[in-house]
């Protein structure tokens, strides 16, 4: 694939599938062997972390600020906005396992590094600022 459309493909998962709220047309953009933060967890894994940051975040919307690719390397940076209404079971979804809700909105600022190979994602990295998070949702500093 060219970088355009390696970036046209992050662009329709991230603006798109997940914006949608659509769990299976989300997983459907990775390999059978991705990795997530260096694990390999595959479509089964990631279908379980999307379906956590649906129940936690039912109003996730994101919006993609910058989209640069060399390759079969894509890097985005993200703004997502939410509302804190679910307890997630996922530890990954932003270091929250367990944490009931608190209905109070965030803004999220992430960056990810995509690897993608034949049209599929086959890794994804991000950082991101959990405990500019965990503040708007009033977790820190502890009380």
């Amino acid at each position: 694939m060219s970088v355009e459309e390696n970036k046209a493909l992050i662009r329709s998962s991230q603006e798109g599938a997940m914006n949608r709220h659509d769990v299976d047309a989300c997983a459907a953009f990775f390999s059978e062997d991705t990795t997530n933060h260096g694990h390999q967890v595959g479509r089964a894994g990631l279908l379980t972390v999307l379906a956590d940051i649906f129940r936690t975040f039912p109003d996730w919307h994101t919006t993609i600020d910058e989209l640069v690719a060399e390759g079969d390397v894509v890097v985005s940076r993200h703004t997502t906005t939410a509302t804190h209404l679910g307890t997630p079971s996922v530890r990954s979804i932003h270091n929250m396992k367990g944490i009931p809700p608190t209905g109070k909105p965030v803004i999220m600022r992430s960056i990810h590094i995509w690897g993608i190979k034949d049209g599929l994602i086959t890794s994804h990295v991000a950082a991101r600022d959990d405990l500019e998070t965990m503040q708007q949702i009033g977790l820190w500093p502890p009380s």
